[in-house]
């Protein structure tokens, strides 16, 4: 099966590798496709369920949209071997660098002169 799929008005949706997205009327729809791995959740997988959220968003056409998995399971948590050679603090940064990441913003130094 192809990762692109087609909106019923025939425009495609962007190819995805563990996500598939499509449009039905009013909705848009994204299906988790990581079957072998029950659709555990790796940085991968949910960068692109993002990216397909964020492209429905943007399309004034649809109204709600639609997260779904597989035929047996929705998903089955985080991908613990993606975790696995990694420390605590190595996943909080390349997951969501926020404030960790570049140098200080100056409205954080704090500076005292006497």
């Amino acid at each position: 099966m192809s990762p692109e799929t087609q909106s019923p008005s025939g425009a495609s949706t962007a190819p995805y590798e563990f996500v598939s997205s499509s449009v039905d009327g009013p909705v848009g729809i994204v299906t988790l496709n990581r079957p072998k791995q029950l659709n555990a959740l790796a940085l991968p997988l949910v960068q692109q369920l993002v990216e397909a959220l964020e492209q429905h968003d943007a399309n004034p056409a649809v109204r709600a949209m639609v997260v779904t998995g597989g035929p047996n399971v929705f998903a089955a948590g985080a991908d613990v071997a993606e975790m696995a050679d990694a420390l605590p603090v190595d996943m909080l940064v390349s997951h969501n660098p926020g404030p960790f990441v570049g140098p200080p913003q100056a409205s954080r130094q704090a500076t005292h002169r006497m």
